[in-house]
């Protein structure tokens, strides 16, 4: 188990040149509570990366797995702080951004909103993999990285991937194409407007939609 760290400053995008010349910096780090097992994670990975019957676009759904339940045992205030994950995207798993990504700078990076943090590589598959909590199982997950677009339209539009949202749109969406998907997850994104989302479970939030 390896001792984890954060950046002391969220990282935007007109530093990360300057951060990349030093992404260790001791005077730019912090040491965090808890442990977890970085190198395990990373041979799994580099596993996934070097198997030539695997496809860029199925990355996500073969690692998602390996980096929930890597850091699954950390505290919140870990998991949920963006910092983190750019600390681990710009140093240990700067590679797999970059064999991920064709343009990987959004994804060493991501972004934090109300909704949660976004586009960063691993926040994502670790949000993806979240939704287990949901039902105890891994099946919303598989759903949803079984279609890219549909990833997309769900993480990059900040909804949260971790409340009863999620839930709603994929089992409301789940025999939809994917242009009427990405309708119905605008149309929640209007209803949110007008109901508290949180507050619901998705069975009231599919009758909405």
């Amino acid at each position: 188990m390896e001792i984890i760290y954060r950046y002391k400053k969220l990282i935007k995008r007109l530093d990360l040149e300057e951060v990349l010349r030093d992404p260790t910096s001791k005077d730019s780090i912090e040491i965090l509570a808890g442990k977890a097992n970085i190198y395990k994670l990373i041979s799994n990975i580099k596993k996934v990366l070097n198997n030539p019957n695997i496809k860029r676009e199925d990355y996500d759904s073969k690692i998602y797995k390996f980096v929930h339940k890597t850091f699954e045992k950390l505290p919140a205030e870990v998991t949920s702080d963006l910092r983190f994950w750019q600390y681990l995207c710009l140093n240990d798993f700067k590679f797999f951004v970059e064999k991920r990504f064709k343009d990987p700078t959004t994804h060493f990076l991501g972004s934090q909103t109300l909704g949660g943090s976004h586009d960063n590589a691993l926040g994502r598959l670790f949000r993806t993999g979240a939704l287990k909590n949901i039902d105890g199982n891994y099946k919303l997950s598989d759903i949803l990285c079984s279609n890219q677009q549909r990833m997309q339209d769900i993480l990059d539009r900040k909804i949260g991937v971790l409340d009863s949202s999620v839930k709603a749109l994929l089992e409301k969406g789940n025999n939809l194409i994917d242009d009427e998907f990405s309708d119905l997850v605008m149309d929640l994104n209007e209803k949110g407007g007008a109901f508290f989302l949180p507050s619901m479970p998705s069975s009231e939030i599919k009758k909405i939609i």
